[in-house]
C-alpha cells in the first residue's frame, strides 16, 4: 500500500480571494511503522517516536487565489470518488468522532476512493482540535484514504474553511461536506456520490434535449445540490428546524430556511466553482449564499428522503448561533427577490430552458424512491405587485426587509385578526418609507402572494392556506411562497 500523507497545502478558495495559510507539507506513515516523518519547507525533515505528537508548523503567506478551472492543488494518482470537506475551529471536542464516522463509512471503500480535506480556520485553541484530529487519522490512513489538511492564521468562516479544503481537492470528486461535530451516517457517503452522479447526468441529459428542441439549455445546467434529512444531537435539539427539514422539497419554501440542510449537502466539485464557492467572513450564513447563488445559475436541488445522512449536533455558541435573525431574514429576501420578484438581474432569460418540470427531469434514482427536487428559476407568472400574508410581526419585518423597489410593489397584507383588518402599515415597525399599505381579510386574499406566518405553531394557519388555495386556484411554488 502506498504511504498515506497528510498534506499542508497553501490553496486560496475562490477567484478574488486571498488566504494566509500554512506551507509545511507533512506525511504521516502509517500506524505501526515506529516512526512519524515531517517533511516540508517551514519545518525541514525530521524524525520522531510515533509515541510523540509532533507540533504542526505553520508559515503564514498570502497565497493567490486559484482561477476556475485551474489545477486546483496537489492531485492524487487516483482521484478521490468523493471528499469530506470539513471545516474545523477549536474543534477537539467533536472531531474524533466526525472523522471516526468517516472511517466507518459502509460499504467500505477501496483504496483511495475516499478522501478527506481538512481546513483550520485560524484556530485560537494553541493547535489543540488539530492535534486531535491528527491522532484521529490512523484509522482512515490504513484504510488507504488520502488526507489533506490546511490552515489559516486569518478567520474566513466556515464559508471561507470550506472553500479553502475544497481548493486543495481534485477536479473530479464528490464533495461531501461534513462539520467538525457532526457525525456521518454509515451510508453517507455511497448514497450522496450514488445521488450527485446519477442527477447530475439527469438534469444535464434534460438541459441538453431542451436545447434540441429550440431553448436555450444549451448553456448547460450547473449540476445539481444533493442533501436529505438529520437527527439531533442530542435528539430533542430544535424540534421545529428538525421538523421543517424533514419535509420534501419544494420551491415553495425554499426562502424559509436554506433550500437544503447544510449538514446534509453533497455536490460536485464543477457546481461548488460554478456557483462561486460560499461567501466568506465570520457571523456570514455561508449556507444560504452558496445555495442561492446555485439556484441563481439554474441549478438543482434533490432531497433523499429515506433514514438521516449525518447526526446535527447542536453546539451552544457554534457558528450558527451568531447569525441574527434579521441577517438571515435579509439573505432569504434578496434571493426571493432575485429569483422570483427579478428585481435585480434575475434568472430570467434561462427560465423557459432551465425552470421547473421543463427541464428538471423525473427523479428516479436508485434505492432513493422518496427523492424529491427541482429548480429555483422565475415562476411563470407577473410578479410585480403582490400580497403579504401577515400584517403582524413577521409580516412586518418582511416587508422592512423588502428593497424600495419591491415594498413598493406590496399592494395589501392579509390578516385574519379582525382588528387588524381595514388599518394600514408601513415597513417594519410601521416607520417604513412607504407607509399605507392596507390590510384586509382574508376573504380578499388573491394571488400572487408570500406568507409570513410560521404554519407550525398550532394556530391554524395551514387549515387557512389550505382553505385559501382551494379558492383561488393558486399553485405553491408559483403563485405563492413562504418566507417564514
Amino acid at each position: 500500500m502506498p504511504s498515506p500523507s497528510v498534506t499542508d497545502v497553501g490553496a486560496a478558495p475562490m477567484p478574488g480571494m486571498s488566504v494566509a495559510t500554512g506551507a509545511a507539507a507533512t506525511t504521516r506513515t502509517a500506524p505501526g511503522t515506529g516512526a512519524t516523518t515531517l517533511t516540508g519547507a517551514a519545518i525541514g525533515t525530521a524524525t520522531v517516536p510515533a509515541a510523540t505528537r509532533p507540533a504542526v508548523a505553520t508559515q503564514p503567506a498570502a497565497v493567490a487565489a486559484s482561477k476556475a478551472g485551474s489545477p486546483p492543488g496537489p492531485i492524487p494518482a487516483v482521484t478521490p470518488a468523493v471528499t469530506f470537506i470539513i471545516p474545523l475551529h477549536n474543534g477537539a471536542a467533536h472531531i474524533t468522532a466526525t472523522l471516526a464516522s468517516v472511517a466507518v463509512q459502509d460499504p467500505p471503500p477501496p483504496a483511495t476512493a475516499t478522501a478527506i480535506a481538512l481546513h483550520d480556520d485560524a484556530s485560537t485553541d494553541g493547535g489543540v482540535g488539530l492535534a486531535v484530529a491528527l491522532d484521529a487519522l490512523p484509522p482512515l490512513l490504513s484504510a488507504g484514504m488520502s488526507v489533506t489538511l490546511s490552515r489559516s492564521s486569518v478567520r474566513g468562516g466556515v464559508g471561507g474553511a470550506r472553500n479553502a479544503a475544497v481548493t486543495a481537492t481534485p477536479a473530479g470528486s464528490v464533495l461531501v461536506f461534513l462539520d467538525a461535530d457532526d457525525v456521518a451516517a454509515p451510508d453517507r457517503a455511497a448514497r450522496s456520490v450514488a445521488a450527485v452522479r446519477h442527477a447530475d447526468a439527469a438534469v444535464n441529459a434534460a438541459a441538453a434535449t431542451a436545447a434540441a428542441g429550440g431553448g436555450d439549455g444549451a448553456r448547460g445546467c450547473p449540476g445539481v445540490l444533493v442533501g436529505g434529512t438529520f437527527t439531533r444531537l442530542p435528539a430533542d435539539a430544535t424540534p421545529r428546524y428538525t421538523a421543517y427539514h424533514a419535509r420534501r422539497w419544494a420551491a415553495a419554501t425554499a426562502f424559509r430556511d436554506a433550500p437544503l440542510a447544510m449538514p446534509t449537502l453533497a455536490c460536485s466539485r464543477s457546481t461548488w466553482v460554478a456557483a462561486g464557492g460560499f461567501p466568506v467572513g465570520v457571523g456570514v450564513p455561508e449556507d444560504l449564499g452558496f445555495q442561492y447563488a446555485h439556484g441563481a445559475r439554474g441549478g438543482g436541488y434533490v432531497k433523499l428522503g429515506g433514514s438521516a445522512l449525518v447526526a446535527y449536533r447542536r453546539v451552544v455558541g457554534g457558528a450558527s448561533d451568531g447569525l441574527s435573525r434579521r441577517v438571515l431574514l435579509g439573505v432569504r429576501v434578496a434571493a426571493f427577490e432575485r429569483l422570483v420578484l427579478r428585481t435585480s438581474g434575475g434568472n430570467t432569460g434561462r427560465a423557459a430552458a432551465l425552470g421547473g418540470a421543463a427541464v428538471f427531469p423525473p427523479l428516479d434514482l436508485p434505492g432513493e424512491a422518496d427523492a424529491t427536487g427541482g429548480c429555483l428559476t422565475p415562476p411563470a407568472r407577473d410578479w410585480s405587485s403582490f400580497m403579504i400574508w401577515s400584517a403582524g410581526r413577521d409580516g412586518r419585518q418582511l416587508y422592512g426587509a423588502l428593497s424600495p423597489t419591491a415594498r413598493a410593489s406590496v399592494t395589501a397584507f392579509v390578516d385574519i385578526d379582525p382588528r387588524k383588518v381595514g388599518r394600514s402599515v408601513g415597513g417594519s415597525g410601521g416607520r417604513g418609507a412607504h407607509p399605507g399599505v392596507p390590510v384586509v381579510g382574508l376573504h380578499d386574499l388573491t394571488p400572487p402572494w408570500v406568507c409570513a406566518v410560521a404554519l407550525d405553531r398550532g394556530r391554524g394557519y395551514e387549515a387557512a392556506v389550505a382553505a385559501a388555495v382551494a379558492r383561488t386556484g393558486a399553485v405553491a411554488g408559483v403563485d405563492f411562497f413562504y418566507l417564514v
